[in-house]
């Protein structure tokens, strides 16, 4: 018989840190989200209480038009006095266009940004029946209208699978429950504006005609003077999309369709959001073979010149990070993106991460890998490394070193690394920037369950606004 207890006080909640970590341990959990002090950070990173919206607090908004951090509260599973379960959540006031009341949502604690991969923490032996105790506990908390959504599970999460099993079992209850893939939203967006204009310019430079390269160049020369906080605005962004529909058609029409095409036409439509991953082989020679041939010329190319000019790469592990080691990966994070970056935006996020580092090291999670020119540090790459796997986490570097390749070759270093440590799999976050495909042909997809007592489905599309989409795969 599994019993289940909500531990709602935060000081209670602080008490059960050291047992639900050494249950995470014990059930050889992977994922620093199941360790309760990672998502009890973010919590107390960007809930201050103050009533502010998370926006103002956080640096960024993930939910709704605005969105209020209200509690945090972690469900306990039990047979008798052992720990078998742990699920902790976060209870947010979330504002839906088009509604007058805020709506609650109820998350993992954790956002995209800085918790990539979620999951629950339970132990394999009993599955089944602690994810069930630990849903309906969690489903019954639930008013009418508010809404539990469980977020970026990785899709090889064996929780999953019992999850909707569990949740299909509820349906002639009244509770619906939809799995979603994470997607990313489609048309012209502040996100992917660099890569929209890039596309244009190469079938600019293919067209043939006189009259569509001025169409072109106009159609260029407005979304380069469009201030990229105007792209928010829903009819700024109809409008560019017509205007590359049209034009697609024409060059279509003129030259036939090519890559460019194909990646705009993919870029204008709501979509899968994949993540990066290797399938790590036993040798470096071996996972040398499986990357194409100009990406194994570029590594040795620039990774010989790198070493011949003084270059090397230095690893810190857990147990010999300092605070100046993380001062250092902070700083050349935030060179990289020249102040803006979306992780490094205020001083909590500072903090966040710095503590981060701290509680990672402490669990013998964290490495930080150095690229070293002329006695500097340039280029920085973190790792988070759990029970066999690898994830790589942010990256940095100084701009002023670009014809090094550092930050390339670094990562090519880490991944060099997880190999010589007999890693199984190293994960590469979502693929964003086009580098990642030279290092894997795979990829990879998160999941996220939304469960309701009201008896339809939730509005994703106002619930996720902004860069988010949840592209549904099954429901009932």
């Amino acid at each position: 018989m599994i019993s289940t207890r909500t531990v709602t006080d935060p000081a209670e909640i602080e008490r059960w840190v050291p047992a639900c970590s050494e249950l995470a341990r014990t059930t050889q959990a992977s994922l620093c989200s199941q360790y309760l002090d990672v998502p009890l950070l973010w919590w107390k990173s960007f809930a201050n209480g103050s009533g502010q919206d998370t926006y103002t607090v956080r640096g960024a908004n993930f939910l709704g038009t605005r969105s209020w951090l209200e509690d945090m509260f972690v469900i306990l599973a039990f047979a008798g006095d052992e720990l078998l379960g742990a699920l902790p959540l976060a209870s947010q006031s979330v504002k839906v266009r088009g509604r007058a009341v805020p709506r609650r949502v109820v998350t993992l604690p954790g956002d995209f940004q800085l918790i990539p991969y979620m999951d629950l923490t339970v132990a394999a032996g009993r599955r089944r029946e602690v994810i069930g105790a630990l849903l309906d506990t969690a489903i019954d908390g639930l008013g009418d209208d508010d809404l539990l959504m469980l977020q970026y599970l990785p899709e090889t999460s064996p929780h999953l699978e019992e999850i909707a099993a569990h949740l299909r079992a509820k349906a002639p209850a009244g509770v619906r429950y939809t799995v979603a893939t994470t997607g990313r939203r489609g048309g012209v967006w502040p996100w992917n504006l660099e890569i929209i204009v890039s596309c244009l310019r190469q079938l600019r430079a293919r067209v043939t005609t006189a009259d569509l390269r001025g169409h072109l160049d106009g159609l260029l020369e407005a979304l380069g003077s469009c201030p990229s906080t105007s792209l928010i605005l829903p009819q700024t962004r109809r409008t560019f999309e017509e205007k590359i529909r049209d034009a697609l058609d024409c060059v279509s029409a003129d030259v036939g369709p090519g890559d460019a095409t194909r990646v705009l036409q993919s870029h204008l439509a709501d979509a899968p959001d994949y993540y990066g991953r290797i399938s790590l082989p036993k040798d470096e020679d071996t996972y040398r073979a499986s990357l194409g041939k100009d990406t194994r010329r570029y590594f040795q190319r620039y990774g010989q010149a790198f070493r011949e000019a003084g270059g090397s790469f230095e690893k810190i592990a857990s147990e010999r990070v300092t605070e100046r080691d993380v001062d250092d990966y902070l700083a050349l994070h935030d060179s990289r993106w020249r102040g803006d970056s979306a992780v490094l935006k205020n001083e909590r996020l500072y903090r966040f991460h710095r503590d981060l580092c701290a509680r990672l090291a402490a669990k013998g999670f964290l490495s930080l890998f150095f690229a070293v020119y002329r006695g500097a540090r340039i280029a920085v790459h973190s790792c988070i490394d759990i029970c066999g796997r690898r994830e790589g986490y942010m990256i940095g570097r100084d701009p002023g070193f670009e014809e090094t390749r550092a930050g390339r070759l670094l990562y090519f270093e880490t991944i060099r690394d997880a190999i010589a440590s007999g890693y199984r799999t190293y994960e590469m976050g979502r693929v964003w920037f086009a580098y990642k495909a030279s290092f894997t042909r795979e990829s990879a997809l998160t999941r996220n369950v939304f469960v309701s007592k009201a008896g339809t489905a939730p509005d994703l599309n106002g619930i996720f606004g902004g860069y988010e989409c949840m592209l549904a795969v099954s429901e009932a």
